[in-house]
């Protein structure tokens, strides 16, 4: 760890980090510059090889470093953040993502300006890999949302949306209201930081930036990018058992259609003739089919989305 100090900061930015130098030198970067003078950066390295420590200590001799030995799980090591900040604010950083040079700023005006706000998320550019594009992470949003219910708050995450939720990596959290809670495996596996934020919308409000600030990197190493019908699943039974979530509500058939679909997608592909082995792929296949066909009917959305993509293109 490195000895030396820094003024006190009015937020602190925790990169969480596991063995990717490449992405990793980019991220601490941009964040180096996006903190100036507001906030101290500190790199939290959870990597089961000497990479990261020997990069921060030929490069960054003046960032603070932890190592965490032994390595913790995702939950615990995000947990381990919670509790270790002392800032007034906590932003908990991804190390593939990027963050662009108005962020703290930007986001410290955004909490300044409400104390009642636990937290504060932004919109983001996407990345493909290396490859930034110009593609909006929210989708169409034009102007702030103010989250004050759990209902207006998984409305986004659920249902056919053209405003879509913040990205995780890009909160900025007001500290004090995160004290005791953590992201709990139990309530939807990866997925669990959308449980995670429900939890702190019990304590405060949330703001959603229309403003990116930040790239959020899309690529084969995210721990996003396999589907997983069981965090799913658990992630809904959270949502019912917590804040009454109907489960057979239009919302749930719409998030259950867009996961199914990418998870038949990474198993069989678009190829054609499409090749049915089993009776689990032959009951998803029916259930996709059979709800594509209504909600063409039913969700004009579904069209409007359509439409975007092809005029972004």
């Amino acid at each position: 760890m490195s000895d030396t100090k820094v003024p006190l900061r009015r937020i602190q930015i925790y990169i969480l980090s596991r063995d990717r130098p490449a992405y990793f030198r980019e991220t601490l970067d941009s964040t180096i510059i996006a903190s100036g003078e507001l906030a101290e950066v500190i790199v939290s390295d959870n990597s089961e090889t000497d990479s990261i420590q020997r990069l921060v200590a030929t490069e960054y001799p003046g960032i603070k470093y932890i190592r965490r030995i032994p390595t913790l799980a995702s939950p615990q090591h995000f947990r381990t953040v919670i509790e270790e900040a002392s800032a007034e604010y906590l932003v908990i950083f991804h190390d593939d993502d990027v963050m662009m040079p108005s962020y703290a700023r930007v986001m410290l005006q955004a909490l300044d300006s409400n104390l009642a706000l636990a937290a504060v998320g932004c919109n983001a550019l996407l990345m493909r890999d290396r490859s930034k594009t110009n593609k909006s992470a929210m989708g169409a949003v034009s102007s702030p949302v103010l989250i004050d219910t759990a209902i207006k708050f998984l409305h986004p995450y659920l249902a056919f949306s053209l405003c879509l939720p913040a990205p995780f990596p890009g909160y900025m959290y007001r500290r004090r209201y995160l004290e005791g809670l953590y992201l709990d495996w139990e309530h939807g596996g990866k997925h669990s930081d959308v449980s995670f934020l429900s939890k702190v919308l019990k304590r405060g409000l949330i703001l959603w930036l229309p403003q990116p600030l930040m790239w959020y990197r899309m690529h084969e190493q995210s721990g996003s990018s396999i589907e997983s019908i069981g965090d799913r699943l658990s992630l809904l039974r959270y949502l019912a058992a917590e804040h009454g979530i109907d489960l057979k509500s239009s919302a749930v058939r719409e998030y259950k259609f867009r996961y199914l679909l990418r998870w038949w997608l990474q198993q069989h592909g678009t190829s054609f003739p499409i090749r049915i082995s089993n009776w689990r792929d032959r009951i998803v296949f029916r259930l996709l089919f059979l709800t594509a066909f209504r909600f063409a009917v039913t969700k004009p959305i579904i069209w409007q989305k359509l439409l975007q993509k092809i005029f972004r293109k």
